[in-house]
C-alpha cells in the first residue's frame, strides 16, 4: 500500500477512538484500532503527536463538514434544516476539541500558540457553509443569510460547551433550532400572526 494511503487508511481507523478517549488512548491502542502492529504505526507517523495532528487536520476538513451540513432533504423547512446543521456543527466542535485536548496534552506540543490566522479562515469557511445551506430560506429570515449563519455558528459554539459548567442538560439541537427560528418568548395559544 502506498504510504500515503497507508497514513490515510490509518488516520481513518483511529479517529473514533481519539473522538471516545482523547489523550488517554496509547499508542499501543491506536495500532490497534488501525488493526497494525504498533511498529508499522510509527513507520507511518513518526510519533503519536504526528498521528494525532494528522487526524485534526483531516478532521477539521471544512469541505467535508459543508457536504454533511448540507446533505439535508430539499424539502426539508427551515426548523428542520437548522436542527440538522446544529447537530452536523455541534458534533464536529466537539470533535475538534477533544481530538486537539489529545494533542495539546503532549508536552511536545504544551504552550504552543494557536494559528489565529487559520482558526479565523476555517470559522469564515464553517459560517460560508451555513450560508449556503440556509440561502433558500432568505425569504423566510429577517435577517440576511450571512448574518443569519453568524448567529446560528455562535449558538452552537456556545451550546457545545453550555452544558459543561450547567447543572441544567444540553439543549438538544431540535431545542435549539425552535429556538432560533421562533426566539424564546411563549406564543400565546390559538395565536394569529395576522
Amino acid at each position: 500500500m502506498a504510504p500515503n494511503l497507508r497514513q490515510q487508511a490509518i488516520i481513518e481507523a483511529v479517529t473514533p477512538l481519539l473522538l471516545e478517549r482523547g489523550s488517554e488512548a496509547t499508542s499501543r491502542e491506536l495500532a490497534q484500532a488501525a488493526g497494525i502492529a504498533e511498529g508499522t504505526l510509527f513507520r507511518a507517523f513518526e510519533s503519536k503527536d504526528e498521528l494525532i495532528h494528522a487526524v485534526l487536520v483531516a478532521y477539521v476538513d471544512v469541505e467535508r463538514l459543508t457536504r454533511r451540513m448540507q446533505d439535508v432533504s430539499a424539502s426539508a423547512q427551515l426548523e428542520e434544516t437548522l436542527e440538522h446543521i446544529i447537530a452536523v456543527l455541534t458534533e464536529h466542535i466537539r470533535g475538534i476539541f477533544a481530538i486537539s485536548s489529545a494533542l495539546k496534552a503532549s508536552p511536545r506540543h504544551a504552550g504552543r500558540p494557536p494559528h489565529q490566522h487559520e482558526r479565523s479562515r476555517m470559522i469564515q469557511q464553517i459560517t460560508s457553509a451555513i450560508e449556503s445551506t440556509l440561502r433558500p430560506f432568505a425569504a423566510e429570515l429577517e435577517v440576511g443569510t450571512y448574518q443569519a449563519a453568524r448567529f446560528v455558528r455562535g449558538v452552537c459554539f456556545s451550546a457545545t460547551f453550555a452544558h459543561d459548567e450547567e447543572a441544567e442538560p444540553a439543549l438538544t439541537p431540535s431545542e435549539l433550532a425552535g429556538l432560533v427560528v421562533h426566539g424564546i418568548t411563549r406564543r400565546p395559544p390559538n395565536s394569529s400572526t395576522a
